[in-house]
């Protein structure tokens, strides 16, 4: 039998695309959660990440460093380093000049105390990465800065403090490798949050955007 009042498929109109909620993007099936690693850099619902005065009912949504591929400057920088003793005494074997007039225990003591600086700006330089991390709540955005193993800096902006989020990506290098800065700018601390070099930047964005507007809307719900 015809249907004589259904309206033509092209008349009709979409339905409007529901809203994600808080529970929505904050829950994850602990069967998707990925557990961070040494060199992890960009993890969706982070498995056993906790911060200090992080709220019982507080879930990390997101975890991000710097790109991995920021590494690879001093990386190159170390390993050049290292080659520079052998590099310099095979120089002075083709040059036919000696040095078995110093003393072989200073030799051995100036080398070792060469490698010793070049380990320590590669561990400080690793150290820097592996401790400036940001986080993603369901409550707020957490920016945790080390300049070394004993300075620790903690800054933390609420969704309803944020009053624009965008990010920068500069060059072929950073769109090539998918990362740049997203910067979040706040009303109430009137500071800007800044996540250096984040991986997948407009995906980061998109994250923080729809958190700020679920939280709007349960607001604006229980108002």
């Amino acid at each position: 039998m015809p249907v004589v009042f259904d309206q033509p498929e092209k008349d009709r109109k979409p339905s409007a695309k529901k809203a994600p909620t808080l529970q929505s993007i904050a829950q994850k099936p602990k069967a998707e959660q990925q557990s961070v690693g040494i060199f992890s850099a960009y993890i969706e619902h982070p498995k056993g990440v906790t911060f200090v005065n992080q709220e019982d009912d507080e879930i990390v949504i997101l975890f991000l460093r710097r790109h991995f591929v920021t590494n690879v400057p001093w990386i190159t920088y170390t390993i050049l380093l290292f080659l520079v003793p052998p590099v310099f005494f095979a120089l002075l074997r083709l040059s036919n000049i000696s040095i078995s007039g110093f003393p072989q225990g200073l030799i051995v003591s100036v080398i070792a105390f060469y490698y010793l600086i070049v380990l320590g700006f590669a561990f400080g330089k690793f150290v820097s990465w592996f401790y400036n991390i940001g986080l993603v709540t369901n409550k707020r955005i957490v920016d945790l800065d080390s300049s070394n193993i004993l300075s620790h800096n903690t800054s933390t902006a609420n969704f309803n403090e944020i009053v624009d989020v965008k990010f920068l990506q500069r060059g072929f290098f950073q769109s090539f490798f998918d990362y740049g800065d997203v910067q979040i700018q706040t009303e109430a601390l009137h500071a800007n949050f800044e996540f250096d070099a984040a991986p997948k930047p407009a995906k980061v964005e998109n994250i923080i955007s729809d958190l700020r507007a679920a939280m709007k809307g349960e607001k604006n719900g229980t108002s």
